[in-house]
């Protein structure tokens, strides 16, 4: 089976290109990485599939492919929209029934989630903790993803009440996941290259939350849609 499979770190962490039926033309990536259980991986969002199980496939077939696992650990929502979730014919629930693992995305997105996927399929939850001026969350499962990651969450509301994007601290992997883009187009001002950022519900919130967790370390994004990457957030 083809797939778009790209490394971020290797052999640590990727992702893979899954389908988005409702825009075709964006680009929607889905983040896999090596969980902190043996031969499991760790997975957040999965694109949008409204006809056929193209994105379960891609998702089980990379998995396989790079990490040598079948199972899932954890399997995260950055935030509840369909594009992230799974669409209407395959979600996250089929996912967690083919593989395995915990369902899991922030506490405020929860109920958008599980109206999406099913009622009590949401195993666990993300909660806010305070840090630095900034939102950081790793109580809730403890540290998850191979300890080389060192992966954390956090919240920055914004484009929903319950996004949330993976940071890896800057004494491990400079690296955070924004799995959309509206906090980037604030600073950056790039509606050319992905439309006009009204209507989306607070993105100056979003934007002002990221900023905050950038004054002491630089870290380098990665987006879920077509933006241009890595960018440093030295320069946001």
């Amino acid at each position: 089976m083809l797939y778009n499979w790209e490394w971020i770190v290797e052999p640590y962490i990727g992702r893979v290109q899954t389908r988005n039926s409702a825009y075709p033309k964006i680009i929607t990536w889905s983040y896999i990485w090596k969980s902190i259980v043996p031969g499991a991986v760790d997975i957040m969002d999965m694109g949008r599939d409204d006809f056929d199980r193209s994105n379960i496939d891609i998702i089980e077939v990379a998995s396989l492919d790079k990490f040598d696992a079948t199972q899932a650990n954890l399997i995260i929502a950055s935030h509840w929209h369909w594009d992230h979730v799974g669409g209407s014919f395959n979600n996250l629930k089929t996912l967690k029934d083919e593989m395995g693992g915990t369902i899991m995305c922030h506490f405020y997105d929860k109920p958008d989630v599980e109206n999406m996927i099913g009622i009590g399929e949401v195993g666990a939850v993300f909660r806010d903790i305070s840090s630095a001026g900034c939102d950081i969350d790793s109580s809730s499962v403890g540290a998850f993803g191979d300890p080389a990651i060192g992966m954390q969450v956090l919240h920055c509301p914004g484009h929903t009440n319950g996004t949330i994007a993976l940071i890896s601290p800057s004494n491990k992997l400079n690296l955070l996941i924004l799995n959309n883009w509206y906090a980037l187009n604030i600073s950056l001002e790039l509606d050319d290259i992905i439309g006009p950022s009204e209507n989306i519900w607070d993105a100056q919130s979003q934007a002002n939350r990221v900023k905050s967790c950038f004054a002491n370390n630089n870290y380098f994004l990665y987006f879920s849609h077509n933006l241009p990457e890595p960018f440093e957030s030295s320069y946001y």
